[in-house]
């Protein structure tokens, strides 16, 4: 080999080093886009130029953007794995031979002379590489700096194909091998052909740029995560102090469930944990199993172990026997379903039949269209039906061809990471987790890390079945884990997106599992719902339970839908330790809880096992979103809008991009301008004694890089004084003073929607008593609301409400509405005897500012004696059937009825003039009473006609008792939010600033420019930015640009 060729080759592996591994969509993996500067300090790493302006187009000249499409051009065909009609000819060459023999016939690529050129390139990548260097005349000494601007113009392809040298089976990579010289040799060929912008520069100083760091943001960021983890350690340092004072004996849980240590899991535990007697453990969501599985109902095998894993055993899941009878149901239905979808793509891809397709499938392709889009939730339930139909879904078990002494290896590490090695449960359910979207690339971005961005549910059953083998329980026993006869292991799966559980159901159960299961069942759709209430509130809506439920399906179905959920977003914290230091504390969905007991691991394998590989890709992940969001056209993907798949591996905008490389903007925003996810370090707290983790960390280079050049941030809480520590240098640590005050920001610094869960368990209302001022049912829908969010316990009150005015008149109403309300509330109290009451009030007619438009406007009033303040709020709503009309015809009945919603909603029937005003019918809900008291009230009237209303008693009115609820909600979500001054509940909106500036002239317009929040007792305000993030308005609301 010539001496250029191996300083080429150095120059290549060297440039490589700046390049991340991009893996394909299939398992997106997230991963440090910054990985090959982690040997750098991170305010150094973060400093260079890249991280804020990488990737953009406008850096670049248009010869070197015109080299990128070409380039682009040929990865794609070259790389394609089905999606392009026709396969690129002599891929199995290699990428560099094929290009080098097809590149001739591409008329892209210049003229004859060219061609000409282009026919007589070397055979071998490296020659060529040599031969356009010289031909560029690139100086020696600069070759590898510009390798590593080559490479930085398309990370993501370079990336992608850095994976496939090192992390895709050999055999897999056989029909195309590729790797990165080729990728280099034919850029400077393309670039040799178009001609380039390569003479006269200094490629070192370009690829290193000497820029000042931007040091508002960097001081910006250590504030913020400084405060963050002071506020984190104010919460945990108190439950570990709890934690040593009291040694009571544990209880016997009903039943103990292992859940990822995603921060997905951390919002649901605390659900599932209020719902029964049930204990919660955090572990890797691959259950410490190195396996690929086949499923059954699939179509290959799948590595569910995270990539920085092999696998070493293969795990088939097969049919139980009970159905062996519909094997051949399913086997002939998946033949058909393939032959249908192969003969589908061959017409759609063909050159000639398209057309025809579309012909013959058309109409057929409008329907499922408009059903997907229109109901997308049914759509989904259609075509599992029809699958169910064609190929039924098969009960599967795994069949475990993993060495016994292995599975007792498996088994052990597992129960003693996680801490779980005595007082089992009946049922241990060992619960994955996996996404459920519609028309997604990035899917897979939302299934479990650990499990290689795949489901975990495969694994869960895996280890269930070891664990519940009588050779495992015994061999454990030995080793002083003594699983009971009557505890059975049970594999689960969570779907993040539906908020849905899923037990394995063809476990054989005895009495005693069954009614645990059924009841376990049952609880986990329960905390299932309430875990879709408070993901509801971070999209910015508030609805009722069913309609929480209904919110997270359909966004689980809708092929429009861009943001399924939220996925890791708001990371920022990994906590190791006992569930009873979290158990009572509401994380926010921002930490992965691995559960760790230090007392029970004298040599610190458990730990270091925990600090090795879990933590790291927690690390992963944290970076990803961090840099997503810190320059989303660098380390991002951009809008989901303009994605279009390439060769069904990749990601581009587009059709000829780089390949996107990071998180799409709608995972890391709330919109275009504003963040939901805040870039922060992850912030790695540790319950165990900071010696031993001297110690693991002494061992691991990759944990002295990341801690020492500050990457992450390790706090340590010692067991044996209680006080958090935070490494500052190799075994250097420094007290993190004040962390038992229990003044923590934590709980109350409402998130990006202002939306910050209350938990009614611990609100001071919690079990406290409330009269309810009503007659008419309104208690139906204000009592659970209040229930919910504070814990106040609705009673009813005996007085009659009507006193004080009636709807029809018959009592006049005197005063205002709020005076009214107010009257009834006190009157309530007084004959209950109760310090503590609510009220309601509405009042209807014609919109204020909307001409010939009827509106509702309800009032609810809350009143605290004991605590010496009322608090009101209102809604305005054109949510009414609000109207009334006088007439003799018969006939105008049907029509009048129609537009009150009649018979569902009540009406009122009098004479229109009478002198027997004592005459009048309400709450009419039938045709023929309507019928009698309409004809009746027209004799009566002195000109012949009936006064018809509708009746407006929130129990006649559906429509009316839907606003109060909508109030009730909004009221009991400011009532269960307390002054950050006083913490006296009722915090909320209590006024607004108009002025906001035009976004073309700058002149103040009419629109709320801020909105004040305030406190009805201390009377502390504070003025916030609009919710809704708005900060200028359009030229359409100005008075200037608009007269």
């Amino acid at each position: 080999m010539k001496a250029i060729d191996v300083n080429i080759k150095t120059f290549i592996a060297n440039a490589a080093e700046i390049i991340a591994p991009l893996w394909p969509m299939q398992t997106i993996i997230a991963r440090n886009p910054l990985q090959c500067f982690e040997s750098l300090n991170f305010e150094d790493a973060i400093a260079m130029e890249e991280i804020f302006l990488a990737g953009s187009s406008d850096k670049m000249d248009n010869a070197s953007c015109e080299v990128n499409r070409e380039l682009v051009k040929w990865c794609q065909v070259f790389l394609d794995e089905g999606q392009a009609a026709i396969t690129m000819p002599e891929r199995e060459k290699g990428f560099y031979r094929a290009f080098s023999l097809l590149a001739p016939f591409d008329n892209k690529l210049g003229s004859y002379k060219k061609n000409k050129w282009l026919g007589s390139l070397p055979s071998e990548a490296l020659e060529a590489i040599s031969l356009c260097l010289n031909k560029l005349e690139i100086p020696t000494d600069q070759i590898e700096d510009y390798f590593k601007r080559l490479l930085r113009e398309l990370p993501g392809w370079a990336g992608y194909i850095k994976w496939r040298c090192e992390w895709q089976n050999k055999e897999a990579s056989l029909k195309n091998p590729i790797s990165l010289t080729d990728f280099l040799a034919v850029r400077l060929v393309i670039t040799s052909a178009i001609g380039g912008d390569c003479q006269k520069k200094d490629f070192k100083k370009e690829v290193f740029p000497s820029k000042v760091l931007k040091k508002e943001f960097l001081n910006e960021l250590k504030k913020k995560e400084e405060k963050y983890l002071k506020d984190l350690l104010k919460l945990i340092v108190p439950e570990v102090v709890k934690l040593n004072k009291t040694k009571e004996p544990v209880s016997k849980p009903d039943a103990q469930i292992v859940f990822c240590i995603d921060v997905r899991s951390e919002p649901f535990r605390m659900r599932i944990e209020r719902e029964g007697n049930y204990e919660t453990f955090g572990f890797a969501g691959f259950f410490g199993l190195p396996v690929s599985v086949h499923n059954y109902n699939g179509d290959h095998f799948k590595d569910c172990c995270p990539v920085l894993i092999k696998p070493q055993y293969k795990v088939v899941e097969e049919p139980i026997l009970d159905e062996i009878g519909r094997i051949s149901h399913h086997q002939k239905g998946r033949s058909l379903i393939n032959i249908f979808r192969r003969f589908y793509q061959d017409l759609k891809y063909n050159f000639a039949t398209p057309f025809a397709l579309v012909e013959t499938l058309g109409l057929w392709c409008g329907f499922w269209m408009a059903m997907r889009t229109l109901m997308p939730a049914s759509s989904v339930k259609f075509k599992k039906a029809i699958q169910e139909m064609l190929k039924p879904t098969l009960a599967t078990l795994p069949k475990i061809d993993i060495p016994l002494t292995n599975q007792i290896t498996f088994g052990e590490s597992a129960l003693r990471m996680m801490g779980l090695t005595n007082n089992f449960s009946p049922i241990v359910v060992l619960c994955g987790h996996g996404s459920q979207t519609e028309n997604n690339p990035y899917a897979s971005a939302l299934d479990c890390g650990a499990c290689g961005g795949n489901h975990g549910g495969p694994n869960g059953k895996i280890l269930a079945a070891i664990l519940n083998s009588n050779e495992v329980r015994a061999a454990l026993q030995e080793k002083g884990i003594a699983i009971p006869d009557d505890t059975l292991f049970i594999g689960a799966q969570h779907n993040t997106t539906t908020d849905e559980v899923v037990l394995e159901d063809h476990v054989a159960l005895n009495n005693t599992h069954k009614e645990i299961a059924q009841r376990l069942k049952e609880d986990f759709r329960k905390a299932g719902i309430a875990n879709s209430q408070y993901r509801c509130r971070t999209f910015g809506l508030d609805p009722s339970p069913i309609n929480a439920k209904k919110h997270v399906l359909k966004r689980s179905s809708d092929w429009s839908e861009l943001r399924p959920e939220w996925g890791l977003a708001r990371n920022a914290a990994f906590i190791i330790g006992p569930r009873s230091l979290t158990k009572n504390l509401d994380l926010e969905a921002r930490c992965f809880l691995h559960s760790y007991e230090w007392g029970e691991d004298e040599d610190g394998k458990s730990l270091e096992t925990i600090l090795t590989a879990p933590l790291i890709v927690a690390e992963w992940i944290n970076t990803q979103y961090f840099f997503s969001t810190l320059n989303n056209t660098a380390y991002g993907s951009g809008s989901k809008i303009t994605h279009n798949v390439t060769g069904k591996f990749g990601i581009m905008q587009g059709n000829s991009s780089d390949l996107m490389q990071g998180l799409p903007i709608q995972s890391v925003n709330i919109n275009d301008d504003q963040s939901y996810h805040e870039p922060m370090r992850l912030q790695v707290v540790v319950y165990a004694p900071r010696s031993r983790l001297e110690s693991i960390i002494e061992k691991h280079a990759i944990l002295q890089t990341l801690l020492f050049n500050h990457w992450i941030i390790l706090a340590a809480i010692d067991p044996k004084d209680s006080k958090a520590y935070q490494l500052i240098g190799k075994a250097e640590w420094l007290e993190i003073k004040s962390c038992n005050d229990k003044n923590s920001s934590f709980k109350k610094n409402p998130l990006n929607f202002r939306t910050l869960e209350k938990k009614a368990k611990t609100h001071l209302y919690n079990d406290k008593t409330c009269v309810i001022a009503t007659m008419h049912e309104k208690e139906k829908v204000i009592a659970p609301a209040f229930l919910d969010l504070t814990g106040l316990k609705m009673i009813k009150t005996k007085i009659d409400t009507d006193q004080l005015g009636t709807f029809t008149g018959e009592v006049e109403r005197k005063g205002t509405p709020l005076m009214c309300v107010s009257q009834k509330c006190e009157l309530a109290m007084k004959e209950s005897k109760v310090n503590i009451g609510i009220a309601s009030e509405g009042s209807f007619g014609p919109h204020p500012f909307i001409p010939f438009l009827s509106c509702d406007q309800e009032i609810l009033y809350f009143m605290d004696q004991e605590r010496g303040f009322s608090l009101h709020q209102s809604l305005l709503s054109t949510k009414t059937n609000y109207r009334a009309e006088a007439f003799s015809d018969p006939k105008q009945l049907k029509t009048f009825c129609d537009q009150a919603l009649f018979p569902s909603h009540g009406l009122i029937v009098r004479p229109n003039k009478s002198h027997k005003q004592n005459f009048i019918i309400k709450g009419i809900q039938a045709y023929d009473e309507l019928e009698d008291a309409f004809l009746k009230s027209c004799r009566l009237s002195d000109d012949g006609k009936a006064l018809i209303e509708t009746d407006m008693r929130a129990h006649m009115n559906p429509t009316r008792m839907d606003v109060i609820k909508e109030l009730a909600n909004s009221f009991a979500k400011r009532l269960a939010t307390p002054c950050p001054i006083c913490y006296n509940p009722g915090f909320g909106l209590v006024d607004t600033h108009l002025g906001l500036e035009c976004e073309m002239c700058g002149s103040e317009t009419e629109m709320v420019k801020s909105e004040v929040f305030g406190c009805p007792k201390c009377h502390h305000k504070e003025i916030r930015a609009r919710e809704d993030g708005l900060t200028v308005a359009g030229p359409e609301f100005c008075g200037f640009c608009n007269p």
